[in-house]
């Protein structure tokens, strides 16, 4: 008879004890839960420049070309990278860049071009192109002749050392010829 009022008397403890309350654990969790949903989240915006930017170079080479390369920010044209971190949405914005391109062959205007990376982009690696910005122009000089010039664009994906590299080899006439640079990768 002991027994039996001992292993009632247990079980009597442990019903009234499973009366639907939450443990400390939960509780917790759920106060955290409440306090994340209760916090709005903040948004950062950037732009990379900020302001509008112009570089010009202007060379002139005993060859008889004269190369004007004007490389600017383009305000319309970004490309957006998002972080989300715990509440904070940043979302930064880096500007593409044009590049204006004179060449004179014998004081003679024979290229008068804006160039952007529309001009360079290729339908097979889409994902590359909608990320990557123009760096800029410049000139080759090491390979100049009487008959042609050569300019060297590059391409590279934010914040990654992904990058292409183009040349644009224009003749004497105006003629340009547009090859990719394939380089070989030291990872």
């Amino acid at each position: 008879m002991n027994k039996l009022i001992v292993l009632f008397f247990i079980i009597t403890i442990t019903f009234f004890n499973c009366d639907g309350r939450k443990n400390k654990n939960d509780t917790l969790k759920e106060s955290i839960t409440k306090f994340k949903d209760s916090i709005k989240s903040t948004e950062i915006i950037k732009y990379f420049p900020e302001v509008y930017e112009e570089v010009e170079t202007d060379t002139i080479l005993n060859t008889g070309f004269h190369v004007k390369i004007k490389t600017f920010t383009n305000m319309k044209q970004n490309v957006l990278n998002e972080i989300i971190i715990d509440t904070v949405h940043y979302k930064y914005y880096y500007r593409n860049y044009t590049n204006k391109l004179e060449i004179f062959y014998n004081e003679k205007l024979i290229i008068d071009e804006y160039f952007s990376k529309s001009n360079f982009r290729k339908d097979e690696d889409t994902q590359f192109w909608n990320d990557a910005l123009l760096g800029g122009f410049s000139l080759e000089d090491t390979n100049a002749d009487t008959e042609h010039v050569s300019i060297i664009a590059f391409f590279c994906l934010i914040e990654s050392e992904d990058c292409k590299e183009y040349k644009i080899i224009i003749d004497k006439e105006g003629n340009k010829t547009t090859e990719e640079i394939i380089t070989e990768s030291i990872h």
